[in-house]
């Protein structure tokens, strides 16, 4: 198939241009870093949160290992539960 060369690129942003939570209306979310571990923590729309943690060590002289973990909530199920079940990652 022949490569189109006259296609323009698609536009960037559009209508939610930027990738900033505060221009939606949003409180800046939290950063916290401890060591070599770094949890963000994000309230959203209707008392959704959200909150992403990943760790990571270094196990030889140009190789990295990390672990992710994701948790989102809604308003219920964060009252139930009292807070996020925080985690360390600790899986590494």
């Amino acid at each position: 198939m022949p490569r189109n060369t006259k296609a323009k690129p698609p536009p960037r942003g559009g209508s939610v241009r930027g990738d900033d939570l505060v221009r939606l209306g949003y409180q800046q979310g939290q950063i916290i870093q401890n060591g070599d571990a770094l949890t963000y923590r994000q309230k959203g729309w209707g008392g959704f949160e959200y909150e992403v943690s990943v760790r990571w060590r270094k196990t030889a002289i140009m190789t990295w290992e990390g672990v992710w973990r994701y948790f989102g909530a809604l308003p219920q199920q964060t009252q139930d539960k009292g807070e996020y079940p925080h985690s360390s990652c600790s899986d590494i």
